[in-house]
This record gives C-alpha cells, structure tokens and sequence, in this order.
C-alpha cells in the first residue's frame, strides 16, 4: 500500500499547492481592490475617510473570507473527485488480477461464483463462459452444457428459458464493492489535508 499512500500524497500535495495558488490569486485581487478604494477615500475628509475604511476593510475581510469557503469547497470538491479516481482505479486493478488469476486460484473462485448461482436457478440452463475459461469451468461443470462468450471478460453466466443469473467478476466486483471500499480506505485513511 505504500505506493498508494505515495500517489495519495503527491495528488494531496498537489491539489494544495493549487488550492494555495488560487488562494494567494484570489487574495491579490482582493487586495488590489482593496488598496484602490483606499487611495480614492484618502482624498475625502478625514472622517468620511475613516468612516470609508472601515467599511472597505469589512468588505475585504467579507470577500477573502468568501474566497476562503469557496476555495476550501473546490478543494473538498477536488479531493471527492480524487478519491473517487482512486477507488475506480482500484476496482481496475482487481478486475484484472481476477481476470489474470492461476488456473488453480482461478477454478476455486469460478466454482464458488457456479455454485452461487446454482442455488438461486430452478430450471435447466446454459453455462457462458469466455472462451479462455472453457477448460477451467469443463473442469468442474459436466451435466450442463457450456457455451463461450467473448462479451464475458471472467466468470460464468447461468442463461436458463427464463432467468439468467450474472456471476461475472464485473458483477462480483459490483456487489462488493462497498466492503472493498470500506477495506481500502481503513487501510490507506481518508484522503484529507487537515
């Protein structure tokens, strides 16, 4: 997990010095706002001046204020996106660990994936399968007959006249996907600058 926790911290990194650009930006503008208004109220009474520059200095600690939230909700923004990137990325990976298992690790997982699904079909059915898995799944299916699919990236198909039951590793990925979630992020934290 340390190359995540290293990718984490260069995306953190990064979208902070951003956010601090935007920030030192947004305060510059303000600032020169500020300053304009200051010099043209200089040329007024000394009292309306002060008046004046109380009211400019409320209004600039108003705006940075502002700019301040809505900096702070772009990064919060940027960091759900971020983290979201990271946990579709994961899911990639492991579909294709899963996709490129050993034939051995491979036949244990299809098997359970079959007999899964068996238990939710009553009726005679087909089992689809890719056609590099053909001899993984012939190894421990023999009374149905088996069909390939190129549309099938791994796992198994049960295709009945009337049900068809999805045990792919798309599908298995799908249904856990929120334990798989919850297993990364216990394991790298929360993606946060605080």
């Amino acid at each position: 997990m340390n190359e995540i926790e290293n990718k984490l911290n260069k995306m953190l990194k990064l979208l902070d010095d951003d956010l601090k650009v935007e920030y030192d930006s947004l305060k510059r503008k303000y600032d020169d706002e500020y300053n304009k208004v200051l010099k043209n109220y200089e040329q007024e009474t000394k009292e309306i001046s002060k008046k004046r520059l109380k009211e400019a200095k409320e209004k600039a600690n108003h705006i940075i204020k502002l700019a301040k939230s809505k900096a702070g909700l772009q990064l919060k923004q940027e960091k759900l996106k971020l983290k979201n990137q990271l946990l579709m990325k994961i899911l990639s990976i492991l579909e294709e660990k899963l996709i490129n298992l050993e034939p051995k690790k491979k036949k244990y997982f299809y098997e359970k994936l079959y007999n899964d699904a068996i238990k939710i079909i009553n009726e005679d059915f087909v089992v689809l399968c890719n056609p590099k898995d053909i001899d993984i799944v012939k190894s421990f299916v023999s009374e149905h007959k088996i069909e390939t699919d190129e549309n099938i990236k791994g796992g198994i198909i049960l295709k009945g006249k009337n049900l068809i039951i999805r045990n792919t590793i798309d599908s298995y990925i799908q249904e856990n996907k929120n334990k798989i979630f919850g297993f990364v992020l216990e394991e790298v934290g929360d993606i946060d600058a605080n």
